[in-house]
């Protein structure tokens, strides 16, 4: 039996259901028969939990003293698709910015039928619908995350 790395990649960041589409086709086409795809979805439940329209901030100290300060600012969905603003700040322990990066993407989120939509159309026919964290367990409605196992 072959055997190959993970490749891990975030889904969510393609946006356009027909790349979801061709990215899916491409990689169970990548696939030996019985070959297995492992995906982590964000789901339409996130979208419920996210504030939107306003700044929220996280902070992380490091080992060198500084603190990483990571501010987002979601915008309401659309389409299915959640725009974001990320600013990363470096601050010394005077709280004076050393680092400053920032990025902008998309987040598809799915409901089941549309991501087991998606990967039927690839061509699984075998798939696993798992909970987060809990391999034996079948994820529920409020389930922010769910992993899909497909297997070719």
């Amino acid at each position: 039996m072959a055997h190959c790395a993970p490749n891990i990649m975030t889904f969510n960041l393609i946006d356009h259901l027909d790349a979801v589409k061709t990215s899916l086709k491409a990689l169970y086409d990548s696939l030996l028969p019985g070959g297995i795809l492992v995906l982590e979805i964000m789901t339409y439940s996130l979208a419920q939990k996210i504030e939107y329209n306003t700044w929220l901030s996280d902070a992380y100290d490091r080992t060198d003293g500084s603190t990483l300060v990571v501010d987002s600012f979601y915008h309401p969905m659309s389409s299915g698709v959640v725009h974001v603003e990320r600013r990363y700040s470096v601050q010394d322990a005077q709280k004076k910015i050393e680092q400053l990066e920032t990025e902008e993407h998309a987040l598809r989120l799915y409901t089941d039928a549309e991501m087991l939509e998606c990967l039927q159309v690839a061509g699984f026919v075998m798939i696993k619908m798992i909970k987060a964290f809990q391999h034996d367990v079948l994820p529920d409605i409020e389930d922010i995350l769910v992993i899909y196992e497909c297997t070719k």
